[in-house]
């Protein structure tokens, strides 16, 4: 397709604009006009990560790309009926619904991710998608606390729409002492920071630490009639769990690194 020689846009009656607008108005209500280039090209993407690329068109042929999750580009081309902003606009929504929404859910690394959060969430979660960023949220029933996991593909260059890794983590807000003690036993936090012998200080980090003798301390502070408080434990890249100064709920966990290690958690309650 780099090879093709398109059609110059100045000798056409639209604009890159109005034929994505075309497209953007047969595809579901997840897709969203990213950008629109001088010339016969421009960007559409989805919230569930799909990055398209309209790379011009050659007579009635119309020619897109699609950045895979994995790093790899696809490229189709298909034939327009006519020569007109909606029939361009047609084709190259049959592009994507045809060709690279498949392609894309094939490779998905965030997709995969969600399937198997959703594997171990209660019934009642949900997964929405925002951006590219898939959130499965859930609450724990009885209690007030909240769970919501999120996953994305990252990009270490925003000059460059090319995908780097996966990442993802799962959040647990308003814990109960007992609750945030079971997620961390069910996690792996075994490590040789040095810093994980440190002591901690306050009852509530020590039952933290207990439950996960990996735990670092983190943030202490000193608080008025009871001494010194340790109010945030970690495990680099692993787990954060931050509690409150003063008083002892709520207790709020992330957990990183390991999808074994998120899923694990997510279970946990």
């Amino acid at each position: 397709m780099s090879r093709t020689v398109l059609t110059d846009a100045r000798t056409l009656p639209f604009t890159s604009s109005t034929v994505l607008g075309a497209a953007r108005s047969i595809l579901s209500r997840d897709w969203m006009v990213s950008s629109a280039y001088y010339g016969m090209s421009g960007t559409l993407r989805s919230h569930r990560g799909h990055d398209i690329y309209f790379a011009g068109i050659r007579d009635r042929w119309v020619y897109a790309v699609a950045i895979l999750d994995d790093g790899t580009r696809r490229e189709v081309s298909a034939q327009a009926d006519t020569v007109s902003a909606d029939a361009i606009g047609r084709t190259l929504a049959a592009l994507i619904t045809n060709d690279l929404e498949g392609a894309h859910a094939a490779v998905s690394r965030t997709r995969l991710m969600a399937a198997k959060v959703a594997c171990v969430a209660p019934a009642h979660a949900r997964t929405r998608w925002y951006h590219g960023e898939a959130l499965t949220t859930w609450e724990i029933p009885g209690s007030h606390a909240e769970v919501e996991h999120s996953t994305k593909i990252a990009r270490d260059d925003y000059l460059d729409d090319t995908p780097d890794y996966a990442e993802s983590h799962v959040t647990f807000r308003s814990l109960t002492v007992e609750q945030a003690a079971t997620v961390l036993r069910a996690i792996r936090t075994d490590n040789r920071d040095k810093r994980r012998k440190h002591p901690v200080h306050g009852p509530l980090a020590e039952q933290m630490r207990a439950a996960a003798p990996g735990l670092r301390p983190g943030d202490t502070y000193h608080r008025h009639g009871y001494g010194l408080t340790t109010v945030s434990l970690f495990v680099d890249g692993v787990v954060d769990v931050h509690l409150n100064l003063l008083r002892e709920t709520p207790v709020n966990i992330t957990v990183w690194g390991s999808m074994d290690n998120q899923l694990r958690a997510a279970a946990a309650l």
